[in-house]
């Protein structure tokens, strides 16, 4: 009797730009994408509760495609396959739910296929489907990455961070398309405004890396994107209000329209919730809340036992 193969991938949900590293900085939490794949007749997709009736369940899904990427690469067609998707990952909230998507059908595609590939080659071939390479490469190597493209070609480099962070996400209740993000950012930016982001890039850096977090708050604020985005979000403007207060800082996650405010240790982030509901802010109603931390491993993959098949 035939074996049957399964291979489970599990990538990590992330938050990119981090304030003023925008399209370059990343950060892999534990917010996670598991997906189990055996061989199947046809392609067919299940999801999980929280994923039903919100994406495709055919050969158009994101992940069977970055699946199949891997097998254009090497010239060849895609096998069907027999998926379940399982996500913690808020979709359209600025927390990588499509980097992720990406990150778990490439290294699903190589696992599959024997590894052909680096590591390196993944992550250009996921900045080739994502068109820029932020979370894609936290997704893929977990801990915070600074990532770029040099003609065409893209990398990353990790981010050595020691201040023992922890995170709290404010997801607002209503979605932000990526595109609807992007085209509120201007063609052009004044001389000032680029040198200010600049230098909060470079202090971002230096407080992360040399565990100084005295200047997180102004190290997290930025003139390229943020600005522009905050009037889509609904409480957008009092929600970064509070950056500083009770917390070390607070940015807009990705494209938005998710916040992420930074704390030393679990106790600040509760204490700071906490202060939230004493004073009654009048956004709590129209958020939720995820405590996270930084995932140090980033995306992964496992042959399960195989089975016989019926």
């Amino acid at each position: 009797m035939p074996k049957e193969r399964r291979i489970r991938v599990q990538v990590p949900g992330t938050s990119a730009n981090i304030g003023p590293g925008f399209d370059s900085l990343g950060i892999a939490l534990n917010l996670y994408l598991t997906v189990t794949a055996k061989e199947s007749l046809e392609t067919v997709i299940h999801l999980s509760p929280a994923l039903k009736d919100r994406l495709p369940t055919d050969e158009t899904n994101l992940v069977y495609r970055a699946f199949s990427y891997i097998f254009e690469k090497k010239g060849e067609t895609a096998p069907p396959l027999h998926i379940e998707l399982d996500s913690q990952i808020p979709l359209s909230r600025g927390l990588g739910s499509s980097a992720t998507a990406i990150v778990a059908g490439l290294l699903l595609g190589n696992e599959w296929s024997g590894s052909p590939y680096t590591k390196e080659e993944l992550l250009q071939f996921a900045y080739e489907m994502e068109g820029h390479p932020d979370n894609v490469a936290a997704a893929l190597y977990g801990g915070m990455t600074a990532a770029f493209v040099e003609e065409g070609r893209a990398f990353a480099v990790p981010v050595p961070v020691v201040l023992s962070l922890s995170f709290l996400a404010i997801v607002p209740e209503t979605p932000l398309s990526t595109i609807q993000a992007r085209s509120a950012l201007p063609e052009h930016y004044e001389r000032n405004d680029v040198i200010h982001t600049i230098s909060r890039t470079a202090l971002l850096i230096a407080s992360l890396t040399g565990g100084d977090p005295s200047y997180l708050r102004q190290a997290l604020t930025d003139k390229i994107h943020q600005p522009y985005r905050l009037p889509l979000i609904p409480f957008g403007e009092e929600i970064m209000a509070w950056s500083g207060k009770g917390n070390k800082g607070i940015y807009l996650s990705g494209a938005g329209p998710t916040f992420m405010a930074l704390f030393e240790g679990r106790g600040e982030r509760e204490a700071f919730q906490s202060l939230l509901h004493e004073e009654g802010v009048k956004w709590l109603q129209k958020v939720r809340f995820l405590s996270l931390e930084m995932d140090r491993v980033g995306a992964r993959a496992e042959h399960l036992p195989i089975t016989e098949r019926v």
